[in-house]
């Protein structure tokens, strides 16, 4: 289509390849253009970099990127041959890795190629592990007009997908994995994976025969490989992998020799040719055996393949491969999250998008998933795996509880069309979302039977174990849901969620040391799980260790600069190192960029009113609260209300207006019955309203029976999901008025729901009230060390004197100055006055400790 000069850019002092168009017709000019076009949408090491385009003096059509020393891929290949060498193994791998992640780069922009072959694919200086994947002439985007008409062929024969050669219209990347496979085929074998006499005889074989196995042809071919490419070449594209990027990690993981029996996670198990039928394509005939029999798709491709330009292999006497022994029908395999196709119905777009978020959320990249998601429902509405996936993922995201039940109905619509699993997982969640005290333990049964008739789905078990995470009561709850999702990570080891919510049930159960290791083993199987990079951030936060949390909050944020909670987490770690107001103003500015419209203010206000918080500005944070209340005004989330009206509330007490603040507590709990939970994430509420009770009833509007009438009424209704922490709260023990149950074990069950860092200081003051300062010591220093300075700005504080006095008790005056001191030099010079500050001066003065 064009010719290739080596030509001088002046501005770099760089050689670069500049193509120019030399032939004029509409067609070649706009294929030249698809091409610049794509090359300027790609940034990756492995594609060769796009410089410039434009039109020369005599109306040319010119392309400029980078010029490559080397040789193609084609040519080394022929050298290989006629020395009847093989490539190496491992060079072949990475090779492949590097390719598959080229074309993950291209699909995840909606760009197919169309035509990966081993002359479009350049080695810089001959290196075969330093591959550039080059010639997007006839490259199709998703989004974009067709070049071609319906039935046109193009690509390569002999490395063309089977859909492709039938000249179908809907292609997706799919195809460029066929074709990837047949790459990987004649670098492991030096043969085609489809050689015949001539074109014609290629083409038959490509759409009727199945290749011969790997391992038959070099023995040394590890069978998972072998398996890979078997599956890479499948005529039917739904036996192939998902995505270019679940190829790359397969060959990593290949190549790492880490595989192993993990193998069958990804549905890599070969299927004897004769055993499988392949789809009959509508309007197509069988496969023809003379050339007057060919159908009219078939003649024009070959046409096509002779006439024009676009062989570009040397074809090989071709021999029918033996087929293999017959095998015993395998076990079922692990179902993996990737593995779940859209229905057929989906259009080209939602299935592409569809696609993209289940990859992401595999890798535990929640907010890119949630994205696409979105974009696949928007597609295609009439799509039903797009709008359960959609309706599944805002149970996690800053979405209003009305908004996730107008998803939950529309997919309900299409419920019918739905996978029998996946109507289970629909109903599941359903309970969790249709009334306002979500049925969390219906759910857990309900997915409990999944697990049981679809026990090798590694997602199935994941979510049972989240389930049953959100009901526990104490540790055989927990228990039972590790063992559930450790089953998960064994079926699926590269399955973010798994060892992410490993480590959050590892750390319910306080085996701390184990946590470490499974959010390490979460980042080394799935790279880009930001998720597991917050969990660690927050580990690191809650053990104190606020530089390493800041650091890896920033490399959390370069991974997926798009998601709020990374500046959230960095701004709160930054916090805790005193770093200066404005930097972390500035870190919450670029969060409130990322946020959906109808969360951005809401959010930023609670934001501005902790931090004034925590800066000793209670009068600011109390209007900020005022603002935030204004700017709720039509919202129905009971959670939103009160989260305001608890911070409004703090304010006030540690202002020492303890009547006001007891009326802001009191005016919540009236109109609690006008709010709607919106909790779906399950976060039992209980604690919240046992302290809006308590601060009614310290400011003397609640009588201790009208408290206790309350707390019985509240838990009556909420039997089944209260611990002893709930119950003790709820009985009055907080405020110290006689608790029915033991304190102790109050404190026991708390540190087991809750042991998330600064909480920690509630179970010691628990303690410390009970008269037992030795037990709240640890829980309390665990408690000061928390880098949750913006989202606990009171408890940060007030943890602080608890610790003195703790250390008080014990004897340890000296440590007690220092924890006084600490409340001091934070609040000594509030707006208004601290009492929490007043009362740790008034113990430093009857310490005698040194100013």
């Amino acid at each position: 289509m064009g010719i290739v000069y080596r030509a001088f850019d002046r501005a770099t002092e760089r050689a670069v390849a500049l193509k120019v168009l030399r032939k004029t017709d509409a067609t070649a000019v706009r294929r030249f253009a698809t091409e610049a076009d794509a090359l300027g949408k790609l940034d990756h090491a492995d594609i060769v970099r796009y410089l410039a385009h434009g039109v020369a003096e005599d109306g040319s059509p010119y392309l400029a990127i980078e010029w490559i020393e080397g040789e193609n891929l084609h040519a080394r290949l022929g050298r290989a041959s006629e020395r009847q060498e093989r490539l190496p193994l491992d060079d072949v791998l990475e090779l492949g890795q590097r390719l598959a992640s080229a074309l993950a780069a291209a699909h995840a922009v909606g760009i197919v190629h169309r035509d990966v072959k081993p002359s479009n694919i350049l080695l810089v200086g001959g290196n075969l592990r330093r591959p550039k994947l080059a010639d997007f002439g006839i490259v199709r985007a998703s989004t974009a007009e067709h070049v071609t008409t319906a039935g046109t062929v193009l690509g390569t024969v002999g490395y063309m997908a089977p859909e492709q050669a039938r000249g179908e219209e809907r292609l997706d990347g799919r195809a460029d994995l066929f074709s990837l496979g047949c790459v990987l085929f004649r670098c492991l074998t030096n043969r085609d994976a489809f050689g015949g006499p001539d074109p014609v005889a290629v083409l038959s074989l490509l759409l009727t025969q199945h290749p011969q196995r790997l391992g038959d042809v070099r023995p040394d071919v590890p069978p998972e490989l072998d398996a890979l490419v078997m599956q890479l070449l499948s005529k039917d594209r739904e036996r192939r992998p998902s995505s270019a990027a679940e190829v790359e990690r397969i060959l990593a993981r290949i190549a790492q020799g880490l595989l192993g029996e993990t193998l069958t996670s990804h549905r890599l198990v070969y299927v004897s040719p004769n055993s499988v039928k392949e789809p009959v394509v509508k309007g197509a005939e069988p496969a023809p055996k003379t050339r007057a029999q060919r159908p009219v798709w078939m003649r024009a491709a070959i046409a096509v393949a002779v006439v024009g330009a676009t062989i570009g292999v040397a074809f090989r006497p071709w021999r029918q491969a033996p087929a293999p022994p017959a095998q015993a029908a395998p076990a079922p395999a692990p179902t993996a999250l990737t593995a779940f196709p859209a229905a057929p119905s989906c259009n080209a777009r939602a299935v592409a998008a569809y696609q993209q978020g289940l990859q992401a959320l595999h890798e535990g990249r929640w907010d890119r998933s949630a994205r696409d998601f979105d974009l696949a429902a928007q597609a295609d509405p009439g799509c039903p795996q797009a709008l359960l996936r959609r309706f599944l993922i805002s149970r996690e995201q800053l979405v209003p509880i009305s908004t996730r039940r107008e998803y939950l109905r529309n997919v309900l619509r299409l419920r019918d069309a739905l996978s029998e699993r996946d109507r289970l997982v629909l109903d599941a969640f359903a309970m969790v979302v249709t009334e306002d005290v979500p049925r969390r333990e219906e759910a857990v049964r309900l997915l409990d039977e999944g697990v049981r008739r679809f026990p090798m789905d590694a997602e199935l078990l994941f979510r049972a174990a989240g389930e049953r995470m959100n009901v526990a009561r104490g540790r055989e709850d927990f228990e039972a849901a590790l063992a559930l999702v450790r089953r998960a990570a064994e079926l699926d080891p590269t399955y973010s969620d798994a060892w992410q919510t490993q480590a959050r049930l590892l750390e319910h159960l306080g085996r701390d040391g184990e946590v470490v290791g499974a959010l390490q083993q979460c980042v080394a199987m799935s790279p880009g799980s930001v998720d597991c990079m917050k969990d660690r951030v927050f580990a690191l936060s809650r053990e104190g260790k606020c530089d390493e949390a800041v650091a890896l909050a920033r490399r959390r944020s370069s991974w997926d600069p798009e998601e709020p909670t990374a500046y959230r987490s960095l701004a709160e770690a930054l916090a805790s190192t005193q770093a200066p107001k404005e930097a972390i103003e500035e870190v919450l500015q670029q969060r409130y960029g990322r946020l959906p419209d109808d969360a951005r203010e809401g959010e930023r206000l609670l934001d501005r009113a902790q931090l004034e918080a925590w800066l000793g500005q209670f009068d600011a944070a109390l209007a900020s609260t005022e603002r935030l209340e204004r700017h709720l005004a039509n919202s129905a989330s009971r959670e939103s209300h009160w989260a305001r009206a608890m911070l409004a509330a703090e304010s006030l007490f540690e202002m020492g207006d303890t009547a006001r603040a007891s009326q802001v507590a009191e005016q919540a709990l009236l109109r609690k019955d006008a709010w709607t939970p919106d909790q779906t994430i399950a976060v039992s509420v209980a604690p919240t309203e046992a302290w809006l009770l308590g601060a009614a009833f310290r400011g003397g509007r609640r009588t201790l029976a009208q408290w206790r009438d309350a707390a019985r009424a509240w838990e009556h209704a909420n039997a089944s999901s209260l611990n002893a922490f709930e119950r003790w709260a709820l009985s009055g023990g907080a405020l110290g008025n006689a608790p029915s149950i033991e304190p102790r074990e109050a404190a026991r069950h708390f540190h087991v729901a809750w042991h998330v860092g600064v909480l920690d200081a509630y179970a010691g003051h628990i303690y410390l009230q009970a008269g037992d300062p030795a037990r709240a010591l640890p829980l309390l220093e665990s408690g000061t060390r928390a880098c949750q300075s913006i989202e606990y700005p009171f408890l940060n504080v007030r943890a602080h004197l608890w610790l003195g006095m703790a250390k008080e008790k014990l004897g340890e005056s000296a440590a007690a100055c220092t924890a006084y001191r600490f409340v001091v030099d934070r609040w000594g010079h509030a707006t208004p006055r601290s009492v929490t500050a007043l009362e740790a001066g008034r113990r430093m003065h009857a310490l005698a400790c040194k100013s």
